[in-house]
């Protein structure tokens, strides 16, 4: 009998407060949207994403498609 392992793949994304927007557009263009991109194409991998309250609210003004890729 196969063991069973059960894993949790989870991803903590964060911005500090005050940090200019044009470093925040450069780490989504670079880091947050590509990765989840992957994680979309490959959709029976389950996985939780943090994003920090400050990151959260300028992907929200700024990149609302992350939030419905996060959605679908």
């Amino acid at each position: 009998m196969k063991k069973v392992i059960n894993f949790i793949f989870g991803v903590h994304n964060h911005q500090p407060v005050g940090n200019s927007p044009h470093i925040i557009e450069d780490s989504y263009q670079k880091a947050y949207l590509p990765f989840l991109e992957i994680l979309y194409k490959h959709a029976t991998i389950k996985f939780t994403i943090h994003n920090s309250g400050v990151l959260l609210e300028w992907i929200e003004k700024n990149h609302p498609e992350y939030i419905s890729m996060l959605n679908d």
